[in-house]
């Protein structure tokens, strides 16, 4: 019997006599737990994408309650402008009326954190990116002046117009008869005051 002849290697996958490259079974293992950690996440998804409302005990999708918070971001965004504005802004003809403005989406930020709790979800806790860009254009228009200041304003609330409107298709028909009734008509209403102090400043 020959002593120089070798068993066969099934150490690996591939022939023997061949070359393997360093690492690869460790890069297949590797390959195989990531695998492995993406399945586990994904049979987490169904129970963050489905969360139960307090009334009806039904799953809400996901998506809707990701849009009702970014309609709450925007209304957070909004108070905080107006807030900056009425710390410049002196004049009484013109604070009064933004005083109403900046309480009216202060409203409509209690009804969505209300609407967001009794769909099952957690309501956003602040403005985020959006916020902070609002506030640095109000910022920089506050130091140019009344027309200025109320242009950005008047803008600020073309865009929450534009926000409802864009995404109500996007709505179950409970979720959209709400924004409907309670954020669109109002936001109709603040923009139309803004667009109206705006060319009283710039008749004056």
């Amino acid at each position: 019997m020959d002593q120089d002849k070798r068993e066969p290697d099934y150490s690996t996958n591939v022939p023997h006599g061949l070359d393997v490259e360093p690492g690869g079974p460790a890069d297949i293992e590797r390959e195989t737990n990531r695998q492995e950690n993406e399945s586990v996440e994904r049979s987490r998804e169904p129970l963050q994408e489905t969360p139960t409302t307090l009334r009806t005990g039904q799953s809400t999708p996901a998506s809707t309650i990701d849009r009702m918070n970014e309609f709450l971001r925007g209304e957070l965004a909004s108070v905080e402008t107006y807030d900056l504005a009425l710390k410049t802004i002196k004049d009484s003809e013109l604070t009064g009326p933004l005083q109403q403005i900046r309480d009216s989406h202060d409203r409509r930020v209690k009804l969505l954190r209300e609407r967001i709790r009794v769909l099952g979800g957690e309501p956003a806790h602040s403005s985020g990116v959006w916020g902070a860009f609002a506030r640095a254009i109000q910022r920089g228009a506050d130091l140019l002046g009344h027309r200025v200041a109320l242009a950005a304003l008047e803008e600020g609330e073309d865009q929450g117009k534009k926000r409802y409107s864009r995404h109500l298709d996007e709505l179950a028909s409970a979720e959209r008869e709400f924004v409907e009734r309670e954020l669109a008509s109002e936001q109709q209403r603040t923009h139309d005051l803004a667009s109206s102090l705006q060319k009283f400043v710039k008749a004056a």
